[in-house]
């Protein structure tokens, strides 16, 4: 398994992991923005 991720992320598996990390959190704040708009402050 850890090969395969070796393979696809070209030996770069830290830059990946802080790539979608950094997805993850901003589509969090993305939401919570959302939910404060739909319900108002």
């Amino acid at each position: 398994m850890e090969e395969l991720l070796q393979t696809l992320t070209g030996g770069n598996v830290t830059e990946v992991k802080v790539v979608l990390a950094s997805i993850v959190a901003a589509l969090a704040v993305y939401q919570i923005v959302l939910i404060t708009v739909g319900y108002g402050p």
